[in-house]
């Protein structure tokens, strides 16, 4: 196919004759085509068309296609001093990303962008594992009936679900549900005295799955509802199993005017034995679906 650019007679009849004399590969060219496309398509290289729609929203200003270049470059010809700082500054390096998804929303290849930018962070910067590690995004949720603008309504899609998806988009981090074996009732009022009951009886009710090891992540975003002025006790269950040191907990609590209360974040502290923990986000599980540029800011400021 053949993307001429054409907007005129002119430059029809222009680009036309260059065709007059045209020949088509012969087998020997053919060949040497077929060789160049094994040897780039074994190279691991980034697919990158640089149209550079990802570099205006970005709000480090990072030379995203640029830095592509560079890594292409070097699987290319490693050897070869591919021109990375060049396309750098301090505070617009690969690792400088702060993974809010803008670039990777913007892209016409549906690039992930913020995955692929670690790998340049790693190959030019030698950035240690442990500054680049990924970030888990571990959340309670139940539907069923809720809670929500002063009345009681049933939910298709959890207000919790909805705020650890936004904030997957906006830091790359890889999403998990803490679900319980034997799951409170959709009804709520019921709901309400089960989950009651298990925190008067300090219970850890067994979870369906949980992640073998934490190892990977050195950031965890915590999210949960507000139960009996604290988390529902299986996500106790689920801090409880971990060694935390050297991780930081973000929490983040849908609510409908009970906020974070006064001592959940000492409550997580307590059960998550090691762990840094950062200030919380409140979200009012009514107003959810607008709750992004909120989640934004607090990841721009705690993350």
């Amino acid at each position: 196919m053949v993307l001429s650019g054409m907007s005129d007679m002119e430059q029809m009849r222009d680009n036309l004759s260059f065709m007059r004399d045209f020949r088509p590969l012969d087998e020997r060219e053919k060949a040497a085509v077929g060789r160049v496309r094994t040897i780039l398509s074994g190279g691991n290289l980034i697919p990158c068309t640089g149209c550079r729609y990802c570099v205006d929203g970005c709000p480090k200003h990072i030379a995203i296609p640029e830095l592509f270049a560079a890594m292409n470059d070097r699987q290319i010809h490693p050897d070869g001093s591919a021109d990375y700082a060049a396309h750098t500054a301090p505070g617009r390096r690969a690792s400088d990303c702060v993974k809010c998804g803008k670039c990777e929303r913007a892209c016409p290849q549906h690039l992930p962008i913020r995955q692929l930018l670690q790998r340049v962070a790693r190959e030019f910067e030698q950035v240690e594992e442990e500054r680049i590690m990924a970030k888990l995004i571990a959340y309670y949720s139940r539907a069923g009936e809720n809670y929500l603008a002063a009345r009681i309504a049933t939910l298709p899609s959890a207000t919790r679900k909805k705020a650890a998806k936004m904030l997957a988009e906006l830091t790359g981090g890889e999403l998990f549900k803490i679900e319980q074996k034997k799951p409170y009732s959709d009804n709520y009022r019921v709901c309400v005295a089960e989950s009651r009951a298990d925190f008067q009886a300090g219970a850890r009710p067994e979870l369906m799955s949980r992640p073998e090891s934490l190892d990977a992540y050195d950031e965890i975003y915590l999210g949960y509802p507000n139960y009996c002025g604290t988390m529902p006790m299986a996500v106790y269950t689920f801090l409880e199993a971990y060694d935390f040191t050297g991780k930081t907990i973000h929490p983040f609590c849908t609510n409908e005017g009970s906020g974070l209360s006064n001592h959940t974040e000492q409550d997580i502290a307590g059960a998550a034995k090691g762990a840094k923990v950062a200030p919380g986000l409140s979200i009012h599980g009514s107003t959810v679906d607008d709750a992004e540029p909120a989640l934004a800011a607090w990841v721009r400021e705690n993350g």
